[in-house]
């Protein structure tokens, strides 16, 4: 018997979950509660809801010691997870190949709308994603007797990041030989072999990663961008404008503007997101009326307070050593906030990302 089904004979259980069910509450926040409780009443919902359910808690270790906790109460197939590294972390560092299959994962639930309790932390729920039609696109899918050419599928898997390579044994690359192209998906543990027939996928096998031998047979496969990022050629001269009339004709927005065509630093390119796809969105506007749970709501509170007055106080020490620097360079400080490609990320990624309260702490920063 499942701990849920012990707890659903108590009346006064019963009865709450009964209640968030009629009231038809989009948002409820627990505050001191026992460990687990609240997870035990999120689960409870998801099961009675069939709606997506999304679980929040204040950073990516509580998220991920509540998503183990979410596979044992409800199973792996109704959880998922959506964790975003927090602060400087998430944005200037490349994104973990585990944490960014996790989101896109995640992000495959929603478009195949197959109800979910997502897990997440707070990051996650600013995160912001690339529009339902985009993501759709992003994902290659491929079955046995499908009709494409080989320089195609080639340029596809370019377009969404992939490498190529001589010997396809990374997450991430690729190789061709003749008839025969080898991919290594974020999305699979082992690399996957497709064998054309003229212009005619004759069959799709796995491959063993140290011997190169296909073995297990497949029907079909969904191989999924290696990054957060999805732009069609006949779009970059767009966002190239976009890019330039935002960002100006700095070094790196130039450096940026330049690699588009080959599809170069896509790693680098989530800042200027609303640049390549107007219609972004985060994941809460990505559900339709989801049920969203807040773990501990006043230390979340507290938490995001606490992040985001050290954050201010960050910017105030970096303001003060700069303005220290100009006293003997005698360079106007607005000159290097202009083309620092440091404050330049800083500011793009923040302005972006950051609510309202850290977007005002920004602008007395610069103005000041």
């Amino acid at each position: 018997m499942n701990i849920l089904d012990i707890i659903n004979s108590k009346k006064k259980y019963k009865d709450i979950v009964e209640y968030i069910k009629s009231a038809n509450k989009e948002n409820i926040y627990i505050g001191n509660a026992s460990v687990n409780v609240s997870k035990i009443l999120a689960s409870n919902v998801f099961l009675n809801s069939n709606k997506f359910l999304v679980y929040t808690c204040t950073d990516t270790f509580e998220a991920s010691i509540a998503y183990e906790v979410f596979v044992d109460l409800i199973g792996t197939d109704n959880v998922s997870f959506f964790p975003v590294e927090e602060f400087i972390s998430n944005d200037l560092v490349a994104s973990s190949s585990e944490f960014k299959l996790a989101r896109m994962m995640t992000l495959s639930n929603i478009i195949k709308n197959k109800p979910q309790l997502i897990v997440t932390n707070t990051d996650g729920l600013l995160k912001n994603v690339m529009s339902t039609k985009m993501l759709k696109e992003s994902i290659m899918s491929f079955k046995v007797g499908d009709i494409c050419e080989i320089d195609e599928v080639v340029e596809n898997l370019v377009i969404r990041g992939y490498k190529k390579c001589a010997i396809t044994s990374e997450i991430g690359s690729f190789s061709v030989r003749g008839s025969i192209i080898d991919i290594f998906p974020i999305n699979e543990e082992e690399p996957i072999r497709l064998n054309f027939f003229d212009n005619e996928i004759e069959t799709i096998k796995k491959i063993n990663i140290e011997t190169q031998i296909s073995k297990e047979s497949i029907k079909e496969i969904d191989i999924y961008p290696l990054y957060e990022i999805y732009y069609k050629k006949e779009n970059i001269e767009k966002i190239k404008k976009n890019i330039l009339n935002k960002y100006g004709f700095s070094e790196k927005a130039k450096r940026i503007v330049e690699g588009l065509d080959e599809y170069q630093n896509l790693e680098q390119l989530y800042i200027y997101l609303p640049e390549i796809d107007e219609n972004y969105q985060n994941i809460l506007s990505f559900i339709n009326e989801p049920i969203c749970f807040y773990e501990n709501y006043n230390e979340l509170v507290e938490y995001e307070t606490k992040r985001y007055n050290e954050i201010s106080a960050y910017f105030l020490e970096l303001k003060y050593k700069m303005n220290n620097n100009f006293l003997y360079k005698k360079t106007p400080p607005y000159g290097f906030y202009k083309h620092s490609n440091l404050m330049e990320a800083f500011c793009s990624i923040f302005y972006f990302k950051f609510p309202k309260v850290l977007r005002f702490l920004l602008r007395g920063f610069l103005s000041s």
